[in-house]
């Protein structure tokens, strides 16, 4: 991987370099451009606060960009590939315009900018490591594990306890056979339609097609198969418990506790022919202690529940989910307590009627409150919660003013609001058209009720604007996954832009923008 990082910084050499920085002041990178495939990463973002309109947040990207003479790149042009909105085509930076810039004069009063550091963290990320247990993983062992790997343990703790629950099948086997087939959520079947095990058909009227060989006149023959799609990995997971349980070959390991026990038996019905597969999930469940999975799913004494939404929705914080337990009688009354994630000090309760979850109640039959745990909650956003890190506390008691007095409490990991961030995956030139092509995405809590998502390009050098465009909002569901912010699933952008030579020299600077105005004014807020 090194020397392959090696030989494409060596590739070229950088013309007229152009420092790029994704964001609504002046701040200038610099960094390495990879020639040959036009990545740009991204390591740190530096952020500043302004204040336009309402409340603009600004916030910094640097990337490894270089804008070269067309002669420079002409030998990659064939190489380079255009992201393209489908909705949008090429936009032409106007040659007055571009030329209007190039002859005004420099503007030496620059923004205030931050020097604080945060950290910039893409959807999706293939880095870093969790510590010995995850808030979300249950009690297993994530020691060593990627941060994408502990989100795929996260996605399917829940249906691996559920499967049991409902079909009788031990969580710690349902767990260890969906990261060996699906290798860890990466196979094209998990990443395609979230079929975690290579079962075919149609799940709910939905299937995906894929290439797959089948034995056929004593020779494997490679064809193309329906394959269940599911909207996650949740469906996939407890699908499986359904599959085995409705199979009468593997009777024999419904309702079987030893994971020893049940390793040994799926092998001998028949699930599969590699003669290692019981040792190979035998160690997978030692390696990470996924029996805590089973201890959990064994527990009668249920409290659980799930927070499925906290974001900020025009003038309104929004917090939905449910909360089911044992420890309920009809005496008790539903509080929902929000605090400061960091300081633990309550900023809002409020009883709230039961709203019915039938998909819960399917789940946890036996609980004393499980259909009618859900909750739904609008609570006018005020400056008492911007900024925050919000803690939801779900609490059933007994007292009218929602102190404890039996019943249960359950604590939900914090959510951060006002959330704003963003990433860019892709800023290249096509030198055969004198094209910039720019993708991305930028997800932010204050885009709610602001309907325009513009991208504006803006000359740093001269301190002009060259242009705004308005594009469609793409779907981004790896964005959705890290962040629980408003807008997470369709915060992609897509732009072609046709470039002016009278630009070439020049530092551009790119900002994305939500506005509720259809000029890109009025209040608006930046990254």
């Amino acid at each position: 991987m090194a020397s392959d990082s090696n030989s494409k910084n060596n590739q070229f050499r950088v013309v007229l370099p152009v420092i790029f920085t994704f964001g609504a002041s002046l701040v200038f990178f610099q960094g390495n451009a990879h020639a040959d495939d036009a990545n740009v990463t991204a390591n740190t973002a530096v952020p500043t606060t302004q204040t336009s309109d309402n409340q603009q947040s600004s916030n910094y990207q640097n990337a490894n960009v270089a804008l070269m003479t067309a002669q420079a790149v002409q030998t990659h042009a064939a190489e380079q590939t255009a992201n393209t909105d489908p909705n949008k085509g090429a936009v032409d930076i106007s040659a007055e315009n571009a030329q209007n810039v190039a002859n005004a004069p420099a503007v030496d009063t620059q923004p205030n900018v931050s020097t604080n550091q945060i950290s910039n963290n893409q959807a999706d990320p293939e880095n870093g490591t969790a510590s010995t247990t995850v808030s979300g993983t249950g009690n297993i062992n994530t020691n060593g594990l990627s941060a994408r790997n502990v989100q795929f343990l996260k996605s399917i703790h829940q249906g691996a306890v559920d499967g049991w629950k409902q079909f009788g099948v031990l969580p710690s086997l349902t767990g260890a056979q969906a990261i060996i087939e699906s290798g860890w959520g990466q196979s094209a079947l998990t990443t395609q339609g979230h079929n975690l095990f290579g079962i075919k058909g149609s799940y709910n009227g939905q299937s995906v097609t894929m290439p797959t060989y089948e034995y056929y006149g004593g020779r494997y023959v490679q064809i193309n198969d329906a394959f269940r799609a599911y909207p996650s990995n949740y469906e996939s997971i407890v699908d499986h418990g359904r599959f085995l349980k409705e199979n009468s070959r593997y009777s024999n390991l419904i309702g079987q506790k030893d994971y020893q026990t049940v390793t040994r038996l799926i092998r001998q019905d028949g699930y599969a022919t590699d003669p290692q597969y019981t040792n190979t999930l035998n160690r997978v469940i030692q390696q990470y202690n996924l029996t805590a999975w089973d201890q959990e799913a064994f527990n009668d004494n249920i409290n659980t529940g799930h927070i499925d939404n906290v974001s900020v929705q025009g003038d309104n914080l929004k917090v939905e989910g449910w909360h089911a337990t044992n420890n309920y009688d009809q005496s008790m009354h539903h509080f929902i307590i929000l605090l400061d994630g960091n300081t633990k000090q309550e900023l809002y309760r409020q009883e709230v009627p039961g709203t019915y979850r039938q998909d819960v109640q399917n789940v946890y039959p036996n609980a004393k409150i499980s259909g009618w745990g859900g909750f739904s909650l609008t609570v006018p956003n005020s400056a008492n919660f911007a900024g925050k890190a919000i803690q939801v506390v779900s609490r059933y008691t007994k007292n009218t003013n929602g102190e404890p007095n039996g019943g249960d409490d359950l604590w939900f990991n914090s959510v951060n609001l006002n959330t704003n961030a963003g990433y860019l995956d892709n800023f290249n030139i096509d030198a055969a058209t004198n094209t910039l092509n720019i993708s991305g995405w930028h997800a932010t809590d204050q885009s709610a009720g602001k309907d325009h998502h513009f991208i504006i390009l803006y000359d740093a050098t001269k301190n002009r604007e060259l242009g705004r465009y308005e594009v469609n909002s793409a779907i981004r569901n790896d964005v959705a996954k890290v962040y629980n912010v408003y807008n997470a699933g369709k915060s992609g952008f897509n732009l072609q832009v046709t470039l002016s030579p009278a630009l070439i020299g020049d530092n551009i600077q790119v900002i994305s923008r939500y506005s509720n105005a259809a000029n890109g004014e009025g209040n608006y807020v930046d990254y």
